[in-house]
């Protein structure tokens, strides 16, 4: 077995080969961590859960193969792999953890396979040369930020027959209607976003969204972030609403209406909203 840090920040590695006939049963988490010189691996026959921060920072890691069948990829096992630009992954792929991939240098469009139920939060956080997601009919639960923020998010599809989750014009949220988890950024998805169900917004969940006219009347709760970078014009923050700081960063958000009865302004709600020209504050407003 290797054990847990074995190769920790051996930054002279570039190449790791296990001979023919290997029989490893186990590679400890943080085994390969900052080996920031590394490029390629082979994972052994042996090998079906890729570990926790096994190669977290391996910044050069270009090539990562496995010749057993992969069930799980662990958390942080690829988090700032930014030289990871192409990865297939596993046919036999259940569960991807949180931040697995996050920061990491994928690139394109990714396709998860069939058989998946499980991503973790902010699993593709920040990966941001994904250009779109295909996620598989088995997939069932999908963490908060799964895929926020990534800037270059021009699709999303799901695949059919998907029980768990729905996409209505470039918008997934759960089965339900009530969770928007995450939102494209181009194609024919016009610039106006109408919904009766919508409760909650996923940290990140609208960020770098193109919708400039936002109607979510049962709108409850805004995760931080929630518009990051967004298109949206004007808001109005309404009594009992939950907002997250940072809502609004860097939006083009032009009118801020926060209505009688509301408490409470978030800590930088519309930091650098260069646009911002009008806020309407009740006065009910103490903090």
């Amino acid at each position: 077995d290797i054990a847990q840090s074995c190769f920790m920040g051996c930054s002279g590695i570039e190449e790791v080969i296990f001979e023919e006939g290997n029989v490893i049963a186990t590679i400890g988490s943080d085994a390969f961590q900052a080996c920031n010189h590394l490029k390629s691996i082979e994972l052994p026959a042996t090998i079906t859960s890729v570990p926790m921060n096994i190669f977290l920072n391996c910044s050069q890691l270009e090539s990562v193969s496995f010749l057993g069948e992969v069930t799980s990829i662990q958390q942080s096992a690829f988090n700032g792999c930014s030289s990871l630009d192409n990865f297939n992954f596993p046919t036999t792929l259940t569960r991807i953890g949180a931040s697995a991939f996050r920061n990491s240098g994928l690139t394109g469009a990714i396709e998860l396979p069939e058989g998946l139920t499980t991503i973790g939060t902010t699993a593709f956080a920040g990966a941001n040369a994904i250009t779109s997601v295909k996620l598989p009919s088995t997939v069932a639960t999908i963490g908060n930020a799964a895929f926020g923020p990534i800037a270059s998010l021009a699709s999303i599809e799901l695949g059919a027959g998907n029980s768990a989750f729905a996409l209505n014009n470039g918008v997934l949220t759960n089965a339900a209607g009530t969770r928007l988890l995450v939102t494209a950024h181009e194609g024919e998805i016009g610039t106006t976003i109408s919904n009766a169900t919508i409760e909650t917004i996923d940290n990140y969940g609208m960020a770098y969204s193109p919708y400039t006219d936002v109607n979510l009347p049962a709108l409850t709760e805004i995760g931080n972030y929630g518009f990051y970078r967004a298109a949206i014009k004007e808001f109005t923050y309404k009594a009992g609403m939950t907002v997250n700081p940072n809502a609004f960063l860097e939006s083009d958000l032009e009118t801020l209406n926060v209505e009688e009865g509301a408490r409470e302004i978030p800590q930088s709600l519309c930091a650098n909203c260069t646009s911002l020209t009008t806020v309407n504050i009740s006065s009910t407003v103490t903090n």
